[in-house]
């Protein structure tokens, strides 16, 4: 089994998740969109609200939610552990169980 990890910063998976819509992303990963949703709510990033990505389509107007400051024991890389020969989400540090 191939596995590979990649770390980003909070601001660089914020500017992923604000580019590009989470099952896309999740599958650059091999992570499930909801996977890739913990993480980012576990490390305090906004995510687009239901509707961002088909208002972008359309050229509407939307909101972007500004990344707000990390809490004060909140580690700012995030690393995300990535499952290449299975494509399958994989259980790591930044995971949150429920």
């Amino acid at each position: 089994m191939k596995e590979s990890s990649k770390t980003l910063t909070r601001k660089e998976l914020y500017d992923l998740v604000w580019s590009s819509p989470l099952t896309k992303l999740a599958k650059e990963f091999s992570y499930s969109d909801s996977g890739l949703r913990k993480i980012c709510k576990k490390h305090n990033i906004p995510l687009p609200k239901a509707g961002y990505w088909a208002k972008i389509k359309y050229n509407k107007k939307v909101i972007k939610v500004p990344l707000p400051i990390s809490k004060k024991n909140q580690n700012d890389e995030i690393e995300i552990r990535i499952d290449k020969e299975n494509n399958r989400e994989k259980s790591h540090p930044n995971s949150i169980i429920a």
